[in-house]
């Protein structure tokens, strides 16, 4: 009869199974949301390298043909120097514009960024995306940089979530 009893208390779990249980389920699931977030972190940062890639192409081929980069990154899919003049060896278009709208101003990025282009005599011609988390931004920097934001051809501006990314520092811009 006392095995019986001993047989019939134990059927359940105590509470501290339970909560050994429950702990190593909270372990795992933080392993596996770090993870996770850390791929998707380095997906937006290879994105953002092959933007660049391209953008930097058809940068280069825009110069070629034109003899200056662009301040406005329009100007790689619309002749018009922004006054409605053609652009004097514009072969184009460079890229296709967002959705074929040739009126848009910005491309949208993979990563949700906004990107746009700025070309003056002191930083070169520059790649901007807006919109970029800092956590992406660094990795990003550390894969083709120096790993420091605020030096080097890839700089960040925290208060804008903005990634600057030179492709050349003594461009010829109009």
């Amino acid at each position: 009869m006392r095995e019986e009893r001993k047989k019939r208390k134990r059927r359940g779990f105590t509470l501290v199974e339970m909560l050994a249980v429950m702990l190593i389920l909270a372990v795992l699931a933080g392993a596996t949301w770090y993870l996770y977030t850390n791929y998707i972190q380095g997906a937006r940062a290879t994105k953002i390298m092959d933007e660049v890639k391209s953008l930097t192409s058809a940068l280069n081929l825009f110069e070629q043909q034109t003899g200056y980069m662009p301040d406005a990154i329009q100007e790689l899919w619309k002749n018009d120097d922004g006054s409605g003049n053609p652009i004097p060896g514009w072969s184009g278009p460079y890229i296709q514009p967002p959705a074929g709208d040739t009126t848009a101003t910005s491309l949208k990025s993979g990563t949700g960024a906004t990107i746009t282009l700025s070309c003056d005599s002191t930083d070169g011609e520059q790649i901007v995306y807006t919109g970029v988390p800092k956590s992406v931004a660094k990795d990003y920097d550390s894969q083709v940089d120096d790993g420091n934001l605020s030096t080097g051809f890839v700089t960040y501006d925290e208060s804008t979530n903005t990634l600057k990314i030179t492709v050349r520092k003594s461009a010829s811009c109009i």
